[in-house]
C-alpha cells in the first residue's frame, strides 16, 4: 500500500554531523562548523598572584593574518571556568581544520607582561582536542591581531554533502520536490544514500534520519554501522565518507 505525501504534509531530513556537532539537512545550504579545543592555564611558577584568567588565548596555522580562533580564559570566556579556556577552532573560514596536522596555541603578551609562546598542537580529527597545559612566563607572549576571526559564509567550506538518496530505488530529486511535485513512498520505505565530507572527518554515531521534524510525530532513526554499505577511511580509525541502506521495515 502506497501514500501520497505532499511536501508541505511530509518532510524526511537527513541529517548529518561533523565532528562534533557540526550540522546540515538537505534543507539546508549554511551550517555552523564547529570543532572544539580546551586547555588549562596555570600561573608562572612560584608566582601564584600572576592569574591565568582573561588571558587572550590564539589558536592558528602557521600565521595568524591567513586565519585564528580565540577565546578569553575565565568566567568571561566559553569555558566559563577559572584558569581554563575553549576555542572553536573552525571560527574563521581562512584557517581550514585538517585532522592529523599540526597548529599552534598561545597567549597574548598581557598588560602585565605575562603570556605564552607558541606551543604545536595536533588535530585528531575526533572533535575535541585538548591542548598543552600553558604556564604563563613574563616576557612570553604573541601580538593579538590587527583583524578580528572571519565567520563562515554560505559556500566558504566545503559543506558536506548527502547524495545519490535513494527510497525504495527510486531517486530523490530535491528540486521537483520543492516546486510543489508528490514524491510516492511506502509506508515503511528503504532509504539509502552517500555521505561525503570533504574537511573533516565524519562523526558517524550522530548520522541520523528524522521525519516530520519539529510535529509531535518526529521520529529520529540513528543509523548504524550495520546499516553501511561502503566506506572510505580518512584514517585508521575515522571515516570521511560512507554509504548507508535503512530499511524502515526492519
Amino acid at each position: 500500500m502506497c501514500k501520497y505525501f505532499k511536501k508541505n504534509f511530509f518532510k524526511v531530513f537527513f541529517v548529518i554531523f561533523l565532528i562534533a556537532f557540526a550540522h546540515m539537512a538537505i534543507s539546508q545550504d549554511i551550517y555552523n562548523a564547529i570543532y572544539w579545543l580546551d586547555g588549562e592555564i596555570i600561573s608562572p611558577s612560584g608566582n601564584s598572584s600572576i592569574t591565568p584568567d582573561s588571558r587572550v588565548v590564539l589558536f592558528y596555522k602557521d600565521d595568524v593574518n591567513n586565519g585564528y580562533a580565540y577565546d578569553i580564559s575565565g568566567s568571561y570566556g566559553m569555558s566559563g571556568q577559572s584558569g581554563q579556556f575553549l576555542i572553536n577552532t573552525m571560527a574563521d573560514w581562512r584557517m581550514p581544520i585538517v585532522a592529523g596536522e599540526k597548529y599552534k596555541v598561545a597567549i597574548v603578551k598581557g598588560s602585565d607582561g605575562y603570556g605564552v609562546n607558541s606551543q604545536e598542537v595536533t588535530i585528531s580529527g575526533k572533535g575535541f582536542d585538548t591542548a598543552p597545559t600553558l604556564q604563563l612566563a613574563y616576557g612570553a607572549g604573541v601580538d593579538m591581531p590587527g583583524t578580528k576571526p572571519i565567520p563562515a559564509q554560505s559556500g566558504d567550506y566545503p559543506v558536506p554533502t548527502i547524495d545519490n538518496i535513494k527510497i525504495d530505488n527510486s531517486l530523490y530529486q530535491k528540486k521537483l520536490v520543492a516546486k510543489g511535485y508528490d514524491f510516492i513512498v511506502k509506508k515503511q520505505p528503504k532509504i539509502a544514500s552517500d555521505v561525503k565530507s570533504k574537511v573533516l572527518t565524519l562523526d558517524t554515531g550522530s548520522i541520523s534520519i528524522s521525519v516530520d521534524p519539529g510535529t509531535a510525530t518526529e521520529a529520529i532513526y540513528k543509523i548504524a554501522s550495520t546499516s553501511y554499505t561502503n566506506t572510505v577511511k580518512a584514517s585508521d580509525v575515522t571515516i570521511s565518507e560512507l554509504c548507508y541502506s535503512f530499511d524502515f521495515a526492519k
